[in-house]
C-alpha cells in the first residue's frame, strides 16, 4: 500500500506531501493545477525518463519519496533529479542502481494514463497476462525450463562438434606424445640414482688408485693377522686368554677377507664396461630433453604428464559415445518441446477467444460501444528452435499481443500503437476486473474519463470501486460521477504566494467535498441543485 508522497521541487510543485488511504483514493482539481505531475512523480519511480525540464525554476534538484507498506513492513523509495537531469536512486535511504528501484517500483505500482502504460505498452506482457488469466502459468514455466535446458543441449553439441572436428589430429598427437613418455620407461627415482654413478665414474682414476691402496693395505692386514694366529697357537693352551686373542684374531681375518673380496669386486665392476659413462650421460640428455619440451623440472612431474595425456586420450576417445548420447537426449527433449507448446497453444487459442469476448463486452459497458479487442497471435521472433516447420520461442510456438479498434470500420491494430491514454486506462481497468489472482499493486490511473460522462462515467466509478476491494487506487479525474466513489478524497490547487505559483494537496471530507464534487459537476456556477446532485451522487 503506498502510505504516503513526497514532491519537491518538480515543475509548479514547490514542496508537498500527500497521504493516502487504503481502497480509492481520488484526486481532484482544476485543469492545469499539477494532477497530473503527481503521477508523473509516481511514474520516476518506475522507470519514468527524468529530466531537467521538470525541476521548478531556479532549482538544483527534485525529489520524489514514496513509503509503501510492504510484506509487513515500511519500504522507502526515492528519486533525485538533479539540474542535468541525472538522477540517483534510494531504497531505505540506501543508494542503489537505478534498474534495482524501477524493479521495486514496478512491483509496487502500475500506472495507467498519458505516456506512462508501462504494461499495456510492453507487447511481450500481453502473452504472460492471457497465460496467467487462462491458468497456463505453470505450463509456462515447464515449458520455457524444457526450452532453456534444450538451448544448453545445444550449446554443449555445438562445442562437442568443433571438438569432434579437430580430435583426430589432437588424437595423433596425444599418440606420439604417450609413446614417446612411455618409450622412456620413467623412473622418478633414476635421475638420482644416474648423477650419482656419473659423479662415481668421473672420478674412475682417483677412486681406483685409492681402492688398489686399499686393497694392499687389506692384503698386509691379512698377512698379519695371519702371522698372529700362528705366533699365538704356539702358546694358546698355557692361558685361557690367549685363546680368547686367537678367537678375537680369527673373527678379524674373516672380516677383512670380506672386505678384501668386495673391494676386489667393486674394483672389476669398475673396470669392467669403459662405455657406461656415455650412456650415463645419453640417458640424462634424454630426460633433460624431455623435461624442457614439456616444462618440468623433475621426472615425477613428467609422469605426471603422461599421466595427464592418458587422461585426455581417453575423454577423446569417449567423445563420440558423448555426442550419441546427448544427441538421443536431444531428440527427446524436443519431442517434449513440441508436445509442451502443443499444449499451448490450444490453451492460448482457447482462451484468447474467451478474453476477447469478454473484454469487448466489458470495454463497451466502460464507453466504447464499437470497440473491437482480439489478441493476436504471430510466430516467435528472433533466434529459436525450428523443428518441422514449427518456429519455438522462449515461451511457446507463439508471440501475441492485443489488438485493439475503437472506431466503427476501422481494422484492429495493436493496442501499444493506436490507443489514447484515456482508452488504454480503461482497457487496462477491464483486464484488472478479469484477473482476480494476481499480486495486490497499486494502480494509478490517470486519464481513465477521457471521452465519457454519464452513464458510462457512473458505470466506470462503479467498477474502480469494486477493483479498490482488491488492490489500493490512486485516480485523477474530472468526472464527479467517479471522484464520489472514491473513499479518500484529495484536492489539488495553486495559489501564487510572493511572486510564485505553489501547489498544495489537501484531503477534502464532509461539507468540503461535496462543494468539491458540485464544482466538478457545474463549475464555478454552483446552485442548490447542484449541491443536492452532489450529495445524491456521495450518497449512491
Amino acid at each position: 500500500m503506498l502510505v504516503s508522497l513526497r514532491i519537491e521541487n518538480l515543475a509548479v510543485i514547490e514542496e508537498v506531501t500527500i497521504p493516502f488511504h487504503p481502497g480509492f483514493n481520488v484526486l481532484t482539481g482544476e485543469t492545469g493545477v499539477g494532477k497530473s505531475m503527481v503521477v508523473t512523480a509516481l511514474g520516476l519511480l518506475a522507470g519514468g525518463r527524468a529530466s531537467s525540464v521538470l525541476l521548478r525554476t531556479g532549482q538544483r534538484e527534485g525529489i520524489i519519496e514514496a513509503t509503501f507498506s510492504w510484506g509487513g513492513k515500511e519500504v522507502v523509495l526515492k528519486r533525485v533529479i538533479g539540474k542535468t537531469g541525472r538522477s540517483k536512486a534510494y531504497i531505505d535511504g540506501k543508494a542503489v542502481p537505478l534498474t534495482e528501484l524501477v524493479f521495486l517500483g514496478r512491483r509496487l505500482l502500475d500506472i495507467y494514463g498519458q505516456d506512462q502504460h508501462f504494461l499495456l505498452r510492453d507487447p511481450q506482457s500481453h502473452l504472460e497476462f492471457l497465460d496467467q488469466w487462462a491458468g497456463l502459468w505453470e505450463k509456462r514455466q515447464q515449458y520455457r525450463l524444457a526450452f532453456e535446458a534444450y538451448r544448453d543441449l545445444q550449446r554443449e553439441l555445438r562445442d562437442l562438434y568443433g571438438k569432434r572436428t579437430e580430435a583426430k589430429r589432437r588424437r595423433e598427437f596425444l599418440l606420439y606424445e604417450i609413446r614417446e613418455l612411455e618409450e622412456a620407461n620413467l623412473d622418478p627415482e633414476e635421475e638420482e640414482r644416474l648423477k650419482e654413478r656419473r659423479g662415481l665414474l668421473l672420478q674412475y682414476h682417483k677412486v681406483l688408485e685409492t681402492l688398489s691402496s686399499l686393497k694392499d693395505f687389506l692384503d698386509g692386514a691379512l698377512k698379519g693377522v695371519s702371522e698372529g694366529l700362528r705366533e699365538l697357537a704356539k702358546v694358546e693352551g698355557l692361558d685361557r686368554t690367549f685363546e680368547g686373542w686367537s678367537k678375537s684374531l680369527a673373527e678379524a681375518e674373516v672380516l677383512l677377507q670380506d672386505l678384501s673380496f668386495e673391494v676386489e669386486k667393486y674394483c672389476s665392476e669398475l673396470d669392467h664396461d669403459p662405455m657406461e659413462l656415455d650412456r650415463i650421460e645419453s640417458r640424462l640428455y634424454s630426460l633433460q630433453r624431455l623435461k624442457d619440451k614439456y616444462g618440468v623440472a623433475d621426472l615425477r612431474e613428467l609422469v605426471g604428464v603422461l599421466r595427464s595425456l592418458r587422461d585426455e586420450l581417453e575423454a577423446l576417445e569417449g567423445l563420440q559415445e558423448r555426442i550419441r548420447k546427448l544427441e538421443e537426449k536431444q531428440r527427446e527433449l524436443l519431442q517434449q518441446l513440441r508436445a509442451r507448446a502443443e499444449e499451448l497453444t490450444r490453451g492460448r487459442l482457447e482462451a484468447a477467444e474467451r478474453l476477447s469476448e469478454r473484454m469487448q463486452e466489458a470495454l463497451r459497458e466502460l464507453g466504447m460501444p464499437h470497440v473491437t479487442f482480439t489478441f493476436s497471435f504471430q510466430e516467435p521472433q528472433g533466434e529459436g528452435i525450428q523443428l518441422e516447420g514449427m518456429q519455438l520461442g522462449p515461451f511457446g510456438a507463439e508471440e501475441g499481443e492485443f489488438f485493439f479498434s475503437a472506431n466503427p470500420g476501422e481494422e484492429p491494430r495493436p493496442l501499444s500503437a493506436i490507443a489514447s491514454g484515456g482508452e488504454l486506462s480503461r482497457t487496462m481497468l477491464a483486464l484488472r476486473e478479469l484477473s482476480l489472482g494476481e499480486e495486490t499493486k497499486v494502480l494509478i490511473f490517470d486519464e481513465i474519463d477521457a471521452g465519457i460522462g454519464g452513464i458510462t462515467a457512473q458505470i466506470v466509478g462503479r467498477r474502480l470501486q469494486g477493483l479498490a476491494k482488491r488492490h489500493q487506487l490512486l485516480c485523477v479525474t474530472h468526472l464527479p460521477q467517479i471522484a464520489a466513489r472514491a473513499h479518500h478524497h484529495l484536492r489539488v490547487r495553486k495559489e501564487v504566494v510572493g511572486g510564485r505559483t505553489r501547489v498544495k494537496v489537501e484531503v477534502v471530507k464532509g461539507e468540503e467535498r461535496k462543494w468539491e464534487i458540485a464544482r466538478m459537476l457545474a463549475g464555478d456556477s454552483i446552485t442548490e441543485t447542484t449541491l443536492r446532485q452532489a450529495e445524491e451522487l456521495l450518497e449512491e
